[in-house]
């Protein structure tokens, strides 16, 4: 048998990787076998949540049909957790999330969905000036402090969005910090972004000063080269001197690593309330 890796068969991209390869890197839910399974049923676990009393759901925030937010637990002065999806910014919903709000709520805090507008329908730059205005919506409404979150593409738009008035501190989670293998790969067919666009989105690039406290998260049994941008932005934001915690989540993968939000008890869970507590 022969056990030598095979050479690229194209053009190398990305350290070291082909467009197959670099695409395959990327493809989260090829290498998780009950994929399926866990995903499927995330809209079943966030179904009584969105049938409680003070579930305040769809509120608009902006004109996109997607522009709508879904927000849980008590209008109190509370920290506010935010939480901003995944899906490669071009796929899934807020709506599927919202059982995430078991954590938050358990330990008094409260609990938005945010949702925002689809590539292609929108660009990068469109999806993150959603996000912000999502944001600048909560604190007017609400005027609670917020602790900003995200999951996947949602992990990049809190890195984007840490500085924003108002968020005391982040939780990113396998998050996408250089936006330029998403540039050369096949996630880029729908996003059409540009070197400039993957460069002016990309926060592993753009470090501000003043930032707040951020949690870097990842699952240690995702795939190297998700792992190693959250190893990369959490190294880059020290190296600047920005308030970080690295959390790496041992035996989890992009998907199951969730549910450590959802429990009250587990490790991102008590990050939102290290955070919320300052």
């Amino acid at each position: 048998m022969n056990t030598t890796a095979s050479a690229p068969s194209g053009p190398a991209l990305w350290r070291g990787m082909d467009r197959p390869t670099l695409d395959a890197a990327y493809d989260s839910s090829a290498v998780v076998a009950d994929f399926k399974a866990i995903t499927g049923r995330w809209p079943e676990r966030s179904a009584p949540w969105r049938a409680r009393p003070d579930a305040r759901l769809d509120l608009p925030y902006g004109d996109g049909s997607r522009c709508r937010i879904d927000l849980f637990g008590p209008a109190d002065a509370s920290p506010l957790v935010v939480f901003l999806h995944g899906g490669y910014w071009q796929m899934r919903g807020r709506e599927q999330f919202s059982f995430l709000a078991e954590g938050p709520l358990a330990h008094g805090l409260g609990f938005a969905a945010v949702g925002y507008t689809l590539a292609p329908e929108a660009s990068m730059d469109r999806i993150v000036e959603e996000c912000r205005q999502a944001l600048a919506f909560l604190r007017r409404e609400t005027g609670r402090p917020i602790v900003l979150s995200g999951w996947s593409a949602g992990g990049h738009l809190t890195a984007c969005l840490q500085n924003e008035a108002g968020v005391i501190g982040g939780l990113a989670i396998s998050g996408l910090y250089e936006l330029e293998p998403i540039r050369l790969g096949r996630l880029n067919d729908k996003l059409g972004m540009d070197a400039a666009i993957a460069r002016r989105n990309s926060p592993l690039h753009h470090l501000p000063a003043g930032s707040p406290p951020l949690v870097v998260a990842w699952g240690e049994a995702e795939q190297p080269e998700l792992r190693q941008q959250s190893l990369d932005y959490a190294a880059a934001r020290e190296a600047a001197g920005l308030p970080t915690r690295r959390l790496p989540l041992a035996g989890l993968h992009h998907f199951d690593e969730l549910d450590t939000y959802a429990d009250p008890q587990g490790a991102m869970a008590l990050a939102l309330v290290e955070l919320a507590r300052g």
